[in-house]
């Protein structure tokens, strides 16, 4: 109910505003100054550079300031439903209420540190054309906030600011319709690894199964080995003459051959698989280390790792070497 509130207000206000362009009875330019945004929440000092701005603004010959208001940009884009970073589209809805003239300029911008704690500061101003319903001008300016807030030079900082806003080639742009801003001030570069980190991490957790895996055919080996029925079972035939106990249960008919014969079928299959589990961990576990962290990066902080299956006739297990 606030945020409804507050924006009425504030439309009702830019339209007010707007609306004394028909009392303006000379040849000047009607402009409509919004305060600049804070990307960092530093309002007390982007508030202290707008006020200043909106006074300059109003000196200039050719133009008219139209907000008696103070006005922001980040009320607008609230007011008006933009995206956090204002394109032609919110623009054009903020300056609806000037459509009646099709004249008028909106003067907005943003405010950003360089720096978590900087005291460099970078100011964005755009100036849009309501009657071509794009901007024409936008142009970019590095500042020290001890310089011109502390020391007083605000007001050349701010004048130079409109000069080359409204005059200079260079701050003169094609307006192709994107965010007038970027996305974050202090945005993170992206990750160029990130879809062999994802790969690496898929690959980690196949090992991890894996790795369940030869742990389970493992503990039912030991089940087995531990059967007392089939121990007595094969107990109770000569080694030297029958050979495998395994081939004798498969000629046995008998209750206790037919348990015996199950138990080596059962114990064959995991025979099989443990060594196979191992491989599978051994090799997804490094293969996944390698992607994830990527030491051939050659970075410091990358970390040299090998994982390597070791196998044997009645074992199996992983062996990692490593330096961090």
């Amino acid at each position: 109910m606030r945020t409804a509130l507050v924006s009425f207000i504030m439309i009702s206000g830019f339209v007010f505003a707007a609306s004394a362009q028909e009392d303006v009875a000379d040849d000047r330019t009607p402009v409509a100054v919004l305060g600049l945004s804070s990307v960092e929440g530093d309002d007390q000092v982007a508030g202290t550079i707008s006020r200043t701005l909106h006074v300059h603004a109003n000196q200039r010959d050719d133009w008219s300031v139209q907000t008696e208001v103070d006005v922001t940009l980040a009320q607008m884009i609230l007011a008006h439903g933009c995206g956090d970073i204002p394109d032609r589209g919110c623009l054009t809805r903020i300056a609806a209420p000037m459509q009646t003239e099709r004249q008028g300029l909106i003067l907005f911008g943003r405010m950003r540190r360089r720096g978590e704690g900087s005291d460099d500061v970078r100011i964005e101003l755009v100036l849009f054309d309501v009657r071509l319903d794009r901007a024409t001008h936008r142009a970019v300016f590095d500042e020290r906030l001890s310089d011109i807030i502390i020391r007083g030079r605000l007001d050349d900082a701010v004048g130079r600011w409109l000069d080359r806003l409204r005059h200079a080639p260079q701050s003169v742009f094609e307006d192709t319709g994107q965010p007038y801003f970027e996305a974050t001030a202090n945005s993170p570069p992206g990750n160029p690894n990130e879809a062999l980190e994802v790969a690496g991490w898929s690959l980690v957790g196949v090992a991890a199964a894996s790795l369940i895996g030869a742990v389970t055919s493992g503990g039912v080996l030991l089940g087995h080995n531990g059967d007392a029925r089939y121990q007595a079972y094969r107990s109770s035939w000569d080694a030297a003459t029958v050979g495998n106990v395994c081939d004798a249960a498969a000629s046995d008919p008998s209750p206790e051959g037919r348990h015996a014969l199950g138990v080596c079928n059962d114990g064959s299959v995991h025979e099989a698989l443990v060594p196979l589990f191992w491989t599978i961990a051994g090799l997804s576990a490094a293969a996944g280390v390698l992607l994830v962290w990527h030491p051939w990066t050659g970075s410091p902080e990358s970390p040299a790792v090998g994982i390597l299956p070791v196998l044997g006739p009645t074992q199996g297990g992983l062996s990692v070497i490593g330096a961090f």
